[in-house]
C-alpha cells in the first residue's frame, strides 16, 4: 500500500558563500499539501558528513512529489563558509517560496554575516545614513566565534538575533542540524513558535536517521510549540549480523536514489555507516514468527484469522513504547480499559484476544538479544493512564513495561506495507 505524498517540494537550494537553486517544480502544489523549500548547507565542513547528508536528504524527500530514482539531484563538492542568514533572506525573496515552509539542513552556525538586526530584518553592513541610524548593536558573525576571539556576551547576542530573525521570517522553519558543532544553536531555537528543530550526529545509522527525520516532519506538521530537541534515542542503537549488510545497502540505494555530491562519492559507492539497526523486513519476520508460534498454543488457533488486526494492535503499542517504556496493559487491559477494540467475532472473546497480545509481547521480549523486538524494563512506579483515539487505559503501580528496540520510522514503514492492505491506513502516534 503506497502512501500519498504528504509534502510538496517546491524548490531545492544549496548555499555556502553563494546561493543556488537546483530544483524548482513547474507544477503548483495540490490543495491541502504542505509546500516546502529545502535549503542545504554545502559549506566546507559538510565534507565530513556527506554520507549522513545523503541519507538525510533522501529521508526528507520521502513521501513527497520527488521520486529520487527519477529525478537527478547533484550537489557541488562542499566548500566555503556558512552564509546562512544571506541564504534564508534569498529564499524569502523567491516568488516561488510564497506559502512554503523552509526546511534547513546545516552542520554549523552562521560564519559570514556582518550587519544589524532591526525591525525583524537582517541588514548587511554598509555606510548608508539609514544603516548608521539603526540604533542597535552591530553583529559580526565569524569563523572565530569562540572566546577569546568573541566574548560570551557577543555570542549570546548573535544567537538571540538569529533566533529572532528566524521567527520574524513569518514562515514555518524546520531546522535539522548535523554534527556536534550545531547543537548549541539548535537548543537556542527550541520553544520558538513556528520553528522546529532536530539533531543528528554524523555517521548515525539509517533507522536512527529516518526516525529523527520522520519525527521532525510529523512534529512540525502539527504546528505545536516544540519544547525539546528531537534527537536519536541511543537505547535503540544496536549492531546487526553481517548477513544483513547487502540488504541494508539495497535499502540505502533506494533511499538515496540519484542524489549525488560531487567530489566525494563515486557513482557506485554506497554510504555504509558503521552501525545499522534492522529494517521493516526483519521486523516483519520476527513478528510473523512470534505470532505463528503463539497460534500453536492451546486455545489460540482460532485467532490466526485475526492476525492482521493483532499485528496492527501490536504495532500501535510498539510505537507508544518507542521513546519511553510503556505497560502492555495499554492494549491488553480488560474490556474497555484498553485503547484497542477486540474484533467482532463469535469465536473471539475479549479476554482471550487481549491475553494473546500480552503473551506475544512477552515472547518478543524473551527472544535472543539480536532478534528482540521489545525489551523488558522496570515496572511502573506510579499509577497512570494513556489515551489514544478517544479511548483510555488506566494502570496501577507495578505493571510490567516494555521498550521497543525498533525506530518509529521502521514501524511506520511496516504499517504502510501490503501486509495491512485490508485495514485503513494509520499514522502511528509519536509519543514524547
Amino acid at each position: 500500500m503506497s502512501s500519498p505524498a504528504d509534502v510538496f517540494i517546491k524548490q531545492i537550494c544549496h548555499f555556502n558563500n553563494e546561493f543556488h537553486v537546483i530544483f524548482s517544480s513547474p507544477e503548483p502544489p495540490p490543495l491541502g499539501t504542505r509546500s516546502v523549500t529545502l535549503l542545504v548547507d554545502i559549506s566546507d565542513s559538510m565534507n565530513a558528513h556527506w554520507k549522513s547528508m545523503l541519507m538525510i536528504i533522501g529521508g526528507l524527500l520521502m513521501n513527497s512529489n520527488i521520486q529520487v530514482d527519477n529525478v537527478e539531484l547533484t550537489f557541488p563538492k562542499p566548500s566555503g563558509g556558512t552564509a546562512m542568514i544571506d541564504a534564508v533572506k534569498k529564499v524569502m525573496a523567491l516568488p516561488a517560496h510564497a506559502g512554503c515552509e523552509l526546511w534547513l539542513l546545516t552542520d554549523g552556525e552562521e560564519t559570514r554575516f556582518s550587519g544589524k538586526f532591526f525591525n525583524g530584518m537582517m541588514f548587511s553592513r554598509e555606510q548608508s545614513p539609514e544603516y548608521l541610524a539603526m540604533d542597535v548593536p552591530e553583529l559580526k558573525y565569524s569563523e572565530l566565534k569562540y572566546p577569546p576571539y568573541t566574548s560570551k556576551e557577543e555570542i549570546e547576542e548573535q544567537n538571540i538575533a538569529l533566533v529572532k530573525f528566524m521567527q520574524a521570517t513569518g514562515t514555518t522553519m524546520v531546522v535539522l542540524g548535523l554534527g556536534d558543532k550545531v547543537e548549541s544553536m539548535l537548543n537556542n531555537l527550541t520553544g520558538i513558535p513556528g520553528v522546529f528543530v532536530g539533531h543528528l550526529k554524523s555517521g548515525q545509522d539509517i533507522d536512527s536517521t529516518l526516525d529523527v527525520v520522520h519525527t521532525l516532519k510529523t512534529s512540525s506538521g502539527r504546528r505545536k510549540v516544540q519544547t525539546l530537541l528531537i534527537k536519536v534515542d541511543e537505547d535503540r542503537k544496536r549492531k546487526v549480523p553481517v548477513k544483513v549488510a547487502t540488504q541494508q545497502k539495497q535499502r540505502l540505494k533506494k533511499i538515496i536514489g540519484n542524489i549525488k555530491i560531487l567530489g566525494v562519492v563515486d557513482e557506485d559507492e554506497v554510504p555504509s555507516p558503521a552501525v545499522f539497526i534492522r529494517d521493516e523486513h526483519t521486523l516483519a519476520k520476527t513478528l510473523n514468527e512470534a505470532c505463528e508460534a503463539h497460534f500453536q498454543l492451546k486455545g489460540k488457533k482460532e485467532l490466526r484469522k485475526h492476525v492482521v488486526a493483532i499485528k496492527a494492535n501490536l504495532l500501535l503499542f510498539f510505537s507508544i513504547a518507542c521513546a519511553t517504556a510503556a505497560p502492555s496493559v495499554i492494549i491488553a487491559g480488560k474490556k474497555t480499559n484498553s485503547i484497542i477494540t477486540t474484533p467482532q467475532d463469535d469465536d473471539v472473546d475479549d479476554k482471550n484476544y487481549k491475553s494473546s497480545l500480552n503473551m506475544i509481547c512477552s515472547a518478543l521480549a524473551d527472544k535472543q538479544s539480536e532478534m528482540s523486538l521489545l525489551k523488558k524494563t522496570e515496572a511502573t512506579k506510579l499509577p497512570g493512564s494513556f489515551s489514544h483515539n478517544q479511548r483510555k487505559c488506566t494502570y496501577k503501580e507495578g505493571c510490567g513495561q516494555y521498550k521497543c528496540t525498533y525506530s518509529l520510522a521502521t514501524l511506520q514503514a511496516f504499517r504502510n506495507s501490503a501486509t495491512f492492505d485490508s485495514l485503513p491506513a494509520e499514522i502511528l502516534p509519536t509519543v514524547p
